[in-house]
């Protein structure tokens, strides 16, 4: 996605700022216009452009893979992005496909896995 600075600053602090060549502290600039602090809401973001979103996190594939790390589960998250086919789906399934395919897990734990 890509965010209209330009168009975000003007909406905060208006149309008062004068095209002259100058140097601007941008903490300064920030800061004295309340935006050091700028929370954008995503899902009105999306909504301004008739867009949605779904969000996954990298707790989600270790909540189908608890013996990934952190940046293991990140790994499976970014490959699933790369690789998502919007006629097959990005699902719970899809996952756990794109985690075996990066993480093979050993023989032993798929097959406690299938007995449990």
């Amino acid at each position: 996605m890509i965010i209209n600075l330009n168009a975000l600053l003007r909406s905060y602090i208006g149309n008062s700022i004068t095209a002259v060549p100058c140097t601007v502290d941008l903490d300064d600039l920030l800061t004295s216009n309340d935006l050091d602090e700028l929370n954008i809401d995503i899902d009105t973001l999306l909504a301004y452009r008739r867009e949605v979103a779904v969000i996954w996190s990298f707790e989600d594939v270790i909540s189908v893979r608890p013996d990934l790390n952190e940046d293991q589960a990140w790994g499976v998250l970014q490959e699933c992005q790369r690789v998502h086919n919007v006629n097959i789906g990005f699902d719970w399934t899809f996952i756990e496909t794109v985690a075996e395919r990066l993480f093979p897990q050993p023989a032993a734990v798929l097959t406690h896995h299938e007995e449990g």
